[in-house]
């Protein structure tokens, strides 16, 4: 349900960040932004992604967890797994996406800051 959410917002970034990559590129005096433009496109994108590969394999705790029999018994640390689910899997898409979105961004600003530091 929280991708219901995200996944919109998620597409339109990516749009407004193409946009604005695609201005730096053909924009004489926007020019020096496009390494830093380009960077976090790629980079704010990929952060995104790969930071909600855990939580989708939250999906699949469950049925592991009952097809291998560790399935917990007593009923409180049932409740607490399925607290722990529940709020992982409403909360994890939106903490993961924007901490991999800022991530990936912070990594781009860098890589391209470093580039244009190096000696040509």
């Amino acid at each position: 349900m929280p991708y219901f959410f995200v996944l919109p917002m998620f597409v339109l970034t990516m749009l407004a960040l193409s946009v604005a990559t695609v201005l730096c590129a053909t924009v004489p005096k926007l020019r020096w932004a496009l390494p830093f433009a380009w960077r976090v496109l790629v980079w704010s994108g990929m952060g995104c992604i790969f930071a909600n590969v855990p939580v989708f394999a939250l999906y699949a705790l469950p049925l592991a967890l009952d097809r291998t029999g560790l399935t917990p018994e007593s009923e409180y640390a049932m409740n607490a797994l399925r607290i722990v689910l529940v709020a992982g899997l409403l909360l994890g898409p939106i903490v993961a996406s924007a901490v991999g979105f800022f991530g990936g961004t912070l990594f781009g600003v860098w890589r391209a800051y470093r580039q244009s530091q190096s000696p040509r």
